[in-house]
């Protein structure tokens, strides 16, 4: 029975919701029992969009569609081929081409067109008319605007209606989809050309052009734009042309059709939008700051205290999300500006983007200060010094869980991918050098330095469900350092100037930038240790190991009583290790550019300092001496990771690798016990393994220097690793 009635409940539910389709398909206009209704199932489709207006494309419909394409079209051609062609009215003339097309584009994609208007429609001519649109505007690159700068001025309201580039799909298998394909490069090559126009504009009348663009707002001609849905937050205050330019460098275009967003940052050069949001920036970062720098002076009164929770009311003087996204979307918009044009991100370290962004990264650190304030539990504090001037303690904690942002860090990691993009971004190699010099000068070095130290959350109560405050995301963190890791590489390459001023600690009592990076090579993240790497070779400091492997040698050979001396020497070498060794990129490279950090390593004569150590034993007549193992360790693991690229195997064998390392695997036999013993012949055994590897004449040498009854006799420890 129980069966019955559910078996009868389903079907009474399933009847409901298809009587609720077809209510709302009849709501919205289709009548499927009419001879120009769309494709079966296609209403029910479109009704169930969230209740957007759908109506099908009849005879008539598509008919007058396709005289409004040939026509606009053919205006196209005559604006382009003219003996002087205006380049803002070819765009006026393809904008309105790509409007004829769109109904056209989207009924046919979502099977609006009635059987009896498909008759009408062609696949091959529909192409051609999209194909020679898109070759006709093409053509107008170095076109020039009209001489009337009044009517120019009325012009940019359509083309920046003519920036809304259209984003059309279909499935793989509609006949018609090269027609689509077609018309989607049309819209690319129209919101191209039209931020042309608009920078040449801005560019024969600049205070005209931004009076219109910042007073006007554009009116839509999307037909898909919806009134009821909420306005997205701008990025200015301008008005509605400028938002929609800003737009467009938020969405993320194929790479191999960047040349939208690149046109459209020109465009907005030209308006001199990007000393808005650096100013902008600068603004709203030093207004908290300022405000940090009160409240450590603010003398401790609880009436004062309390007023700042009075009925739950956030501080504005505190960062909240929503005005920390806007600090992030300028950031990120520095970026993009700078990202297409060497001489983009010239103008925008004149304009103060580098002391913009330097400001915005001191924000999270500072407020930082106050969330691990608000963690000490009462009578944790050692003295006085350490509390933020008198502020009440217990109320700055209350205060930062009521306003503090979820999107600090992530601000901090939107600054350094701009500051990565002004660094590295086009021209020569000099104007590139010249740029990093005017970047560290302004401080820049000194704030990426301070993000490589950013603390890591404490995920040690993460399971504890009272824990105070929420727990950081880890993940996030890591990327942080990971971009400022690799804006301090692109600063410090091939520039003397700039990698002293990384050498010198950034304050007192805080670290410099190379002691930071060494910290960041023991973070478990892969992509953290190779940006940690890059940066600390970029800074020579394989260099600098290697001089410090030999004179820490030289002093061990004259005093081998001095254990400090062993540690150094640990030290050293495996820090040298880690600099080449081979972490996974998130991007696949090239065979000839993966990891090239370990050439860089070699060249440094890293080969020549290591290899001696693995006789350094012997060499001192001590071959139990406290420390002596860990060396030989760190040096086994070393030369397998310099051998891992064939081209250097010859080079260690010929210094003398192979004889050290048969005797390592011969002095630590099977039996004997301890932490350093498996360990040192475990190394040994991989270095042997790297150094053969697809190497036939090393493979010999293993032979007879003797390598193979100790490998074999290996076989019978106990330590699964070693075997």
């Amino acid at each position: 029975v129980s069966s019955r009635c559910g078996a009868s409940g389903e079907m009474k539910s399933s009847t409901r919701a298809s009587r609720s389709q077809k209510r709302k398909a009849q709501d919205a206009g289709i009548e499927s029992s009419k001879a120009d209704s769309p494709a079966p199932g296609s209403a029910e489709r479109a009704a169930l969009k969230g209740g957007e207006a759908y109506s099908p494309l009849s005879r008539l419909t598509v008919q007058s569609k396709l005289t409004e394409l040939e026509g606009a079209v053919a205006e196209l051609g005559l604006r382009c081929e003219a003996s002087r062609p205006n380049l803002v009215e070819c765009v006026k003339a393809a904008h309105a081409a790509l409007q004829a097309m769109t109904p056209l584009v989207k009924g046919l994609d979502d099977g609006a067109v009635t059987v009896e208007a498909s008759g009408l429609l062609s696949a091959e001519s529909l192409e051609r008319q999209a194909t020679k649109a898109k070759e006709l505007l093409s053509k107008t690159s170095k076109h020039k605007i009209g001489k009337s700068a009044k009517d120019n001025l009325a012009a940019m309201p359509q083309l920046v209606d003519a920036l809304e580039c259209p984003r059309f799909f279909c499935n793989a298998g509609n006949k018609y989809k090269k027609f689509i394909d077609s018309a989607q490069a049309l819209g690319q090559e129209t919101c191209r050309r039209a931020a042309d126009a608009i920078q040449k504009i801005a560019a024969a009348d600049p205070e005209g052009s931004k009076r219109v663009v910042r007073t006007a707002v554009a009116t839509p001609t999307n037909e898909t734009n919806d009134a009821k849905k909420p306005p997205m937050v701008p990025s200015t205050t301008n008005g509605g042309m400028v938002d929609k330019m800003w737009a467009l460098l938020d969405r993320h275009f194929n790479p191999r059709e960047n040349k939208v967003q690149r046109a459209v940052a020109n465009a907005l050069i030209a308006l001199d939008e990007h000393e808005f949001i650096i100013g902008e920036l600068t603004k709203k970062s030093s207004a908290y700051i300022a405000n940090a720098d009160t409240l450590d002076f603010r003398q401790n009164d609880s009436k004062s205290d309390k007023k700042l929770l009075t009925h739950d009311v956030v501080d504005v003087s505190f960062p909240d999300d929503r005005t920390v996204e806007k600090m992030r979307r300028w950031a990120r918009h520095i970026g993009e500006l700078g990202r297409h044009y060497g001489e983009h991100s010239d103008i925008l370290v004149e304009a103060g983007a580098t002391q913009a962004l330097q400001t915005a990264l001191a924000v999270s650190m500072r407020y930082f200060a106050y969330e691990r304030l608000g963690d000490r539990e009462d009578g944790e504090y050692p003295n006085e010094s350490q509390k933020i001037g008198h502020f009440n303690p217990g109320t700055v904690h209350e205060v930062w869980e009521q306003c503090r942002p979820r999107s600090l860090v992530e601000l901090d990691k939107d600054v350094c991918s701009s500051i990565c993009v002004l660094l590295g971004s086009g021209g020569s190699d000099d104007e590139r050098k010249a740029r990093r010099a005017k970047m560290a000068k302004a401080g820049a070095h000194d704030a990426l330095v301070r993000m490589l130290d950013l603390p890591q959350p404490d995920v040690r109560d993460a399971l504890n469900l009272n824990m105070k405050r929420p727990q950081g995301n880890l993940a996030l963190v890591h990327e942080v350092t990971r971009r400022a890791a690799d804006a301090v590489c692109k600063m410090a390459t091939d520039n003397e100037t700039v990698k002293e001023l990384i050498l010198k600690p950034v304050g007192k009592g805080e670290p410099n930038g190379v002691s930071a990076l060494k910290i960041l090579l023991e973070r478990r993240d892969n992509r953290v240790q190779r940006a940690a790497a890059g940066a600390l070779i970029a800074l020579d400091e394989h260099r600098r190991l290697v001089a410090m492997i030999n004179e820490t040698r030289a002093k061990i050979m004259q005093n081998p009583e001095d254990k400090n001396l062993f540690v150094q020497l640990k030290q050293s070498v495996r820090t040298l290790a880690e600099l080449a060794k081979d972490t996974p990129s998130a991007q696949p490279q090239p065979e000839e550019q993966e990891n090239k950090m370990v050439d860089q390593v070699v060249s440094a004569d890293a080969v020549e300092a290591i290899v001696p150590l693995l006789t350094l034993a012997k060499d001192i007549d001590e071959d139990r001496a406290p420390g002596i193992g860990d060396i030989e360790k760190e040096a086994c693991y070393a030369i397998g990771l310099l051998a891992s690229k064939e081209n250097h195997q010859n080079r260690i064998a010929d210094a003398g690798a192979l004889p050290g390392l048969v005797a390592l695997l011969k002095r630590y036999p099977p039996q004997m016990s301890g932490n350093v013993a498996p360990s040192v012949a475990r190394r040994a055994a991989d270095a042997v393994t790297n150094l053969a590897h697809e190497n036939n004449p090393i493979k010999n040498r293993v032979r007879t220097e003797g390598g193979i009854p100790p490998l074999v006799a290996l076989l019978e420890t106990r330590d699964a690793k070693v075997q």
